[in-house]
C-alpha cells in the first residue's frame, strides 16, 4: 500500500506544492527579520506542519523502499533535510540568545527543498508521458553499470599495483597489504550495492548488459591488437584507421 501511495500523482503532487510553500514560508520569514511578527508563534507552527508532511514522505518511502532507500542520493538529501527540519525545530522551542544565530542558519538551509523540485518535476513529467517506468530502470541501469565497471578498474588495478610494487605478485609489505586490503573491502561494498540494483532488473535487461560489456572488452582488445600490428609494420595506418573506424561504430 505504501508503494501505490508514493507512486501516486497525487501524491507527489502534494508533496510539490508543500515544497513551494514551504520555500514561501521560509522567504516570507527572512523579509520580516527585525519587525515585531518575526518572533510570532505562526512561524514555528508552519514549520512543524511542513516538517510534520516531509516525515510522512519519508516514513512513506521508508515502507515501500526498505534498505534500498539509503541507495538513492535523492532520498539521502531528502532525509537530511527532514532531520534538519526536526533540529530546527526543537532548537526553536528553547532557544536562547546563544542559540539565535544557529536557528537562523538552519532556517535559512531550509530553502534548499526547492532542489527537490527537479527531481519532482522530472517524475511529474515523465508520468504525464506514460515514461515514468522507463527513468526509474534508466536509473537502476546506469548504477549498475557504473557500479559494475568500478569493480572491474578496482581489481584490476590492485592487479597492476601487486605487478609494480608487490614481489612475485604478493603484498611483501605491510603498507601495501593494507592499501590492498582496503581495496578490496570497497570492492565487497560496490558487489553487494550492484547486486541489490542487478535484483531490481529485469534478469533479460542484466543478460544484455552482459553481452554489451564482454562486446566493449572485445572491441578493446581488438583495437589494442590493431594498434600493435601497425607499430610494427604489418598494416599501414590507413588501413588500422579503417578497422578503427570499424570497431567505433560497432560500440556505438
Amino acid at each position: 500500500w505504501s508503494a501505490k501511495i508514493v507512486n501516486s500523482f497525487t501524491f507527489s503532487m502534494v508533496i510539490m506544492v508543500t515544497i513551494v510553500a514551504n520555500s514561501v514560508v521560509v522567504f516570507a520569514e527572512e523579509s520580516v527579520q527585525g519587525k515585531s511578527s518575526a518572533d510570532s508563534p505562526i512561524w514555528l507552527v508552519l514549520e512543524t506542519i511542513f516538517t510534520f508532511v516531509f516525515a510522512v514522505e519519508l516514513i512513506l518511502k521508508l515502507c515501500d523502499q526498505k534498505h534500498r532507500y539509503f541507495c538513492d542520493a535523492w532520498n539521502v538529501f531528502d532525509f537530511s533535510l527532514v532531520v534538519l527540519g526536526i533540529v530546527t525545530i526543537t532548537t526553536s522551542v528553547g532557544h536562547t540568545a546563544q542559540s539565535a544565530r544557529a536557528i537562523k542558519v538552519l532556517k535559512i538551509l531550509r530553502a534548499m527543498r526547492l532542489l527537490r523540485l527537479i527531481r519532482i518535476t522530472q517524475v511529474l513529467m515523465a508520468r504525464w508521458a506514460g515514461t515514468a517506468n522507463q527513468i526509474v530502470v534508466a536509473e537502476h541501469m546506469q548504477k549498475f553499470d557504473i557500479l559494475y565497471h568500478f569493480i572491474c578498474s578496482r581489481m584490476k588495478a590492485q592487479q597492476d599495483m601487486l605487478q609494480y610494487f608487490g614481489r612475485r605478485h604478493k603484498a611483501n609489505t605491510p603498507e601495501l597489504a593494507r592499501c590492498l586490503l582496503q581495496s578490496q573491502i570497497t570492492v565487497y561494498t560496490a558487489m553487494v550495492v550492484c547486486l541489490q540494483e542487478e535484483d531490481l532488473l529485469a534478469p533479460w535487461m542484466v543478460a544484455e548488459a552482459h553481452v554489451c560489456h564482454m562486446s566493449v572488452k572485445v572491441t578493446t582488445e581488438l583495437e589494442e591488437f590493431i594498434e600493435t600490428a601497425c607499430k610494427d609494420g604489418v598494416m599501414s595506418t590507413t588501413e588500422a584507421q579503417s578497422l578503427m573506424h570499424v570497431l567505433h561504430d560497432h560500440i556505438k
